[in-house]
């Protein structure tokens, strides 16, 4: 084998271990973040069946009636980055969007409170102690 072939070889095995690791690091990042992972099946794996229903149906329906939110703050934004971006700079309709999606997202985050009251009102505090770790191992949107 030639000097080349030896370094090329080397280099070829180098970059693909770099490259297993990146791609076992990103996913293990995942693992446990959002629903539907597996972190967070272990943690509702904890709660009894009927709780375990609840909270899925609970995450579920405010993911749903999220939906039209979430389309708005999108539609707010790139309004916001259009206005950001224009060549002359109307400062006040940049505000005016800015504003807007500042209550978008508080509406947002009441939505999550509200589901996370109706859950824990119903949830023993073991339960509500899981219901916690869920929530500070969930991502920001």
């Amino acid at each position: 084998m030639t000097r080349k072939m030896k370094v090329f070889l080397v280099c070829s095995l180098v970059l693909n271990v770099l490259l297993a690791g990146a791609l076992a690091g990103n996913v293990s990042h995942h693992m446990g973040h959002g629903f539907g992972f597996l972190g967070d099946r272990m943690l509702v794996g904890q709660l009894p069946p009927d709780k375990q229903k609840l909270f899925r149906e609970a995450m579920g329906n405010m993911r749903a009636q999220g939906r039209d939110l979430r389309q708005q703050m999108r539609e707010t934004r790139e309004r916001a980055l259009a206005t950001l971006t224009a060549t002359e700079f109307d400062e006040a309709a940049y505000q005016t969007e800015v504003d807007k999606l500042r209550v978008l997202r508080g509406l947002m985050i009441q939505r999550v409170a509200d589901t996370t009251k109706d859950l824990a009102r119903q949830f023993d505090p073991e339960e509500r102690e899981l219901l916690g770790r869920y929530l500070r191992d969930v991502p920001p949107p």
